[in-house]
């Protein structure tokens, strides 16, 4: 129910999803001005205009807060900050970061997102293509049983 309303189960998952989102935008918001209360970093003000504009992050204003996250007391998980890659513009900017501020931005992207980047060549290194299921049921594992199963 809400405001005396009896909700079908499309328009209550529906209202829980809105308000998910937007719990999610402002815990996003929240982070971002307690970074920039931590750290003197002016590009940080950038960060908070862009994400209140667009709530979401680019790749090079991903970089510049996720470098900045370990200066808080607490660890924040990044995986929480959506970040834009659709367009070329955005795709060439991942490219043109740094190996540390992709490698940074890497575990915040959907897997969709990070298939893209891998493909267009800007994976960071270190950061290993999974393959599919299919192709790993195809193949058996090698290591089979997991050592953390063996006595």
């Amino acid at each position: 129910m809400l405001d005396d309303f009896r909700l079908g189960p499309r328009s209550a998952r529906a209202q829980i999803h809105g308000l998910t989102a937007r719990l999610k935008q402002q815990t996003c918001h929240d982070i971002i001005r307690e970074v920039q209360a931590a750290v003197a970093d002016p590009a940080l003000e950038e960060v908070l205009v862009y994400y209140g504009r667009n709530l979401q992050l680019s790749p090079q204003r991903a970089a510049v807060l996720f470098g900045a996250l370990p200066q808080l007391p607490r660890p924040i998980d990044p995986r929480i900050f959506e970040i834009q890659s659709r367009s070329t513009a955005h795709q060439e900017e991942f490219g043109a970061l740094a190996e540390a501020q992709r490698s940074s931005v890497w575990p915040a992207l959907s897997p969709v997102q990070k298939r893209r980047l891998t493909a267009l060549g800007f994976a960071p290194s270190g950061a290993g293509t999974r393959k599919s299921a299919r192709s790993q049921s195809a193949t058996p594992s090698r290591s089979w049983p997991p050592r953390a199963y063996l006595p």
